[in-house]
């Protein structure tokens, strides 16, 4: 007696191509979240970045301000464009640490603060500026009566606090 051998073994070809179908779906569905989740990761990643430089940026202006001194000849510049560009100078008391040993003569320093545009990268970044003058070049300053030249802008002494910046706005506060 002979028995017909049966071909019942393994899958159709219809049952394999739906289920390649099946786990290319998935694959594409698992490849999609990955890619969003990147991405957000991304935008996550550069908010903390902006939020530390706004903490510095603040934190730095707020002890430069602690510390300021009143002076006639103290910059104050309002620009007028859509997105202001002011600019601020003023005289503050700095400890010795925070100066060069060579250049230190006192606690009197300049500070000022403005918007610039800087290439970084080859991209052209707008970034909040903070110059720093010693105590030995506001002293001199002072002496010759011109503190405008304290203020102005030194591309190999001023450094970038914040970048991505769209504007800078200084307003006083009105006393009543």
């Amino acid at each position: 007696m002979s028995q017909a051998c049966s071909s019942d073994r393994g899958f159709s070809l219809l049952e394999l191509l739906v289920s390649t179908a099946i786990i290319s779906i998935i694959l594409i569905l698992t490849v999609s979240m990955l890619n969003q989740s990147s991405d957000s990761y991304g935008q996550i990643r550069a908010s903390v970045t902006s939020d530390r430089e706004a903490r510095f940026a603040i934190t730095q202006l707020t002890a430069d301000l602690s510390g300021a001194c009143f002076h006639r000849d103290s910059l104050f510049e309002k620009s007028v464009t859509a997105w202001p560009k002011d600019r601020l100078g003023f005289l503050t008391l700095k400890p010795i640490h925070s100066q060069t040993e060579a250049t230190c003569i006192g606690d009197g320093c300049a500070v000022s603060y403005y918007i610039k545009d800087l290439k970084i990268d080859g991209k052209v970044i707008r970034c909040l500026m903070r110059g720093f003058r010693e105590s030995h070049d506001t002293f001199t300053a002072l002496r010759s009566g011109d503190l405008n030249s304290l203020f102005e802008e030194r591309e190999n002494l001023d450094e970038p606090m914040a970048f991505g910046v769209i504007s800078f706005e200084a307003r006083p506060k009105n006393k009543r």
